[in-house]
């Protein structure tokens, strides 16, 4: 196992365990966003991330995908920074990620 794998095993099992401790639903959906989001190398932005969902024929609403990434947000894995009027997330204490929603 690489290390990229190594660390979306690790993203997923925190995942899992905040949205069972707050008794959200653990949906097929979020862990393919969760997922999609450790694929994407560099930044993007909340459309270019929808668009690329759906050039995958993953179909997923933009309110799943906002909600989803406030939950990730909600759990440590996403922070977010304003910076320019674009909001950068970085990933949490587990790795470096960058994204801009």
């Amino acid at each position: 196992m690489d290390g990229s794998q190594k660390l979306k095993k690790q993203v997923k099992e925190e995942f899992m365990e905040y949205l069972t401790l707050h008794k959200h639903r653990k949906t097929p959906e979020r862990f393919a966003i969760l997922d999609h989001i450790y694929s994407i190398k560099g930044h993007f932005d909340m459309d270019s991330l929808y668009k690329s969902m759906i050039e995958v024929n993953f179909r997923v609403s933009r309110a799943t995908l906002y909600n989803t990434i406030q939950l990730l947000h909600d759990c440590g894995l996403v922070v977010k920074h304003q910076s320019g009027g674009t909001y950068l997330n970085m990933r949490g204490h587990t790795g470096t990620k960058t994204i801009t929603i």
